[in-house]
């Protein structure tokens, strides 16, 4: 598989967002199940951090809790596609539902960079008064430590590694 089309498959996977990571995580997780061989890939050195800004203007306190990992392939040599779910099973606001969300990421041997992400904004008063007013705010009403995490779903190979060259055909014996 040359560069263009390799350029190709990611331009075409980023255009479609989401949908193609989507559409392919159930037949992924099936297939990952039954793969044969030594391949695979494992999220490392996953680290996880609450920031707080403070309230501006109509704005209460902004909430992140981001999250960094590392990608490595076990044994997995070329060029991927690698799929990945941050799964958010516990939300900075309590109210929003637990999701999973799905992305992919080019990976070879010397591995990818992994990020993830949960935020919202906590209620300012004058959003509590109109909470208590019965006028629905999109804020938090209350926050708690969340909980994420990665996990591979699945890979397509789009490279095999290259070929060792012979160095004796090209400089004689």
């Amino acid at each position: 598989m040359n560069n263009r089309t390799m350029l190709l498959l990611a331009a075409g996977a980023a255009v479609t967002g989401g949908v193609i990571p989507g559409l392919a995580s159930p037949w992924l997780a099936a297939a990952h199940g039954r793969r044969q061989g030594a391949e695979g890939f494992e999220v490392r050195d996953v680290e996880w951090k609450r920031t707080e800004w403070p309230p501006q203007g109509s704005l209460g306190t902004h909430v992140s809790y981001d999250g960094n990992a590392r990608l490595v392939g076990t044994g997995a040599a070329g060029r991927y596609i690698v799929f990945i779910d941050v799964i958010r099973s516990k939300r900075v606001d309590p109210a929003a539902p637990a999701d999973t969300a799905t992305f992919w990421v080019a990976s070879s041997q010397a591995g990818s960079k992994l990020a993830g992400q949960d935020w919202t904004f906590a209620c300012t008063e004058q959003e509590r008064y109109l909470i208590r007013q019965g006028i629905p705010m999109f804020c938090a009403k209350t926050l708690q430590e969340p909980e994420a995490r990665f996990q591979v779903v699945g890979w397509i190979r789009l490279a095999a590694p290259p070929e060792p060259q012979d160095t004796m055909a090209k400089h004689g014996p």
